[in-house]
């Protein structure tokens, strides 16, 4: 059981990664192309992303700890 969440845990965290760079490429290309607004529009939505990760990171790090007692 702690073997299957330590792949669903290392899974998550690497499509959260590979989400931020994609939202990073996407950003820079628009910076490249002269794109401010769009641009400026991805870096906002990348801080969003950023809160609502480290938030649920956070919430389901303490739940998983406090059910497991890890």
């Amino acid at each position: 059981m702690q073997f299957l969440l330590g792949l669903v845990w290392l899974s998550l965290f690497l499509f959260s990664f590979w989400l931020t760079a994609k939202c990073f490429v996407v950003t820079i290309g628009a910076e490249n192309n002269g794109l401010i607004y769009k641009s400026l529009k991805y870096k906002v939505l990348s801080v969003f992303y950023w809160l609502i990760v480290s938030f649920v990171w956070d919430f389901c790090f303490s739940f998983i700890t406090i059910k497991f007692g890890w």
